[in-house]
């Protein structure tokens, strides 16, 4: 059985967090008094590096593709089908019935998922340097590279995907997202990258935001960004002047945030070091921690507003956050 480590704070407002005493609980589950994160179900695929969630399937990178697995029922995650790559695939999204996969040596590869049970290769653009991440909106995909900076791809003609442009950061990139006009993007030594993509065949690189380069992944919601780091370093930041990111506040558990997915009041944060988190964002400036699952090495994390779903060195995993008195076992895991 996998064990899951938990660590709550009820509404406390986290400037540094080094993480409170609680004591030891039942089954090698520590807890506090109100919620914790219970693993319901896992596939031992490993290790895996991104996963999309829809329509009750999950679509999980890892070194040979993507796995497609039947999550209807979280609690027996079952692989039904997949797309392989040449190497590792680190990122992947889905969007409109279609998966994009970022390979680090296949590039951005596109398949019809509309029956997950059977997909359908339909196209690849192969010229990337280490693709890591991809982010789609509208007719062009937006791929970050460890080296050449962000991929720019027209990708309306699914069959024969094509660069409009580069934009060299000076750095690996890492996560992104968009707002508006405006995209960001973490890069490792240069850290939070504002550009705007107005015009995607002509991107401007606006600039950084001082004090961040250790960013590492990034999402968006409303008016707000949410930012992990490297370094353990987290942090919300108001963009409603897009060009323009205002710091509203930052925390430090000296964990290493490798991606981050705002829903709600609710910020998940998959951390390396210190597992999945579950933060409470009902007041942007003054996050409080929900939930911690100890013991993993988080890559990523998905909340579909139900279940929380971790892609790990060791496996792929759902998570439920729970009351404490709830707390069970879960056969098989």
């Amino acid at each position: 059985m996998r064990l899951a480590y938990v660590v709550h704070l009820p509404a406390v407002v986290i400037a540094l967090c080094a993480g409170p005493a609680v004591a030891q609980g039942q089954a090698g589950v520590r807890t506090a008094a109100s919620q914790v994160l219970q693993v319901v179900g896992n596939s031992e695929i490993r290790p895996t590096y991104d996963a999309h969630v829809e329509g009750g399937y999950a679509f999980v990178s890892h070194n040979e593709g993507v796995a497609i697995l039947d999550v209807h029922d979280p609690t027996d995650p079952t692989r039904v089908a997949g797309v392989r790559t040449d190497g590792p695939a680190f990122g992947v999204e889905v969007v409109s019935n279609t998966a994009y996969l970022v390979s680090y040596r296949d590039g951005l590869v596109l398949a019809d998922v509309e029956n997950p049970r059977e997909p359908r290769v339909l196209g690849r653009y192969r010229e990337l340097n280490g693709g890591y991440q991809v982010l789609v909106d509208g007719d062009y995909a937006y791929v970050t590279q460890d080296q050449g900076g962000l991929a720019i791809i027209r990708i309306d003609d699914a069959a024969a995907p094509a660069l409009v442009a580069r934009v060299d950061h000076g750095g690996a990139g890492k996560g992104l997202a968009k707002h508006g006009a405006f995209l960001y993007v973490a890069v490792r030594g240069r850290g939070l990258v504002v550009v705007d993509v107005s015009e995607p065949s002509q991107p401007e690189d606006l600039g950084h935001v001082p004090n961040t380069g250790r960013a590492r992944n990034l999402d968006i919601q409303g008016s707000l960004l949410f930012l992990g780091c490297h370094t353990g370093r987290k942090a919300v930041f108001d963009i409603s002047d897009p060009a323009s990111p205002q710091e509203l506040h930052t925390f430090d558990d000296g964990g290493e945030a490798y991606q981050v997915m705002a829903s709600g009041d609710v910020l998940v944060i998959a951390d390396y070091l210190r597992g999945p988190q579950v933060w409470d964002i009902s007041n942007p400036s003054r996050p409080s921690l929900l939930a911690q699952a100890e013991g993993f090495e988080a890559h990523s994390a998905y909340y579909d507003g139900s279940y929380v779903y971790i892609t790990d060195v060791s496996g792929f995993y759902v998570l439920q956050l729970i009351e404490a008195g709830s707390l069970s076992a879960v056969p098989g895991i």
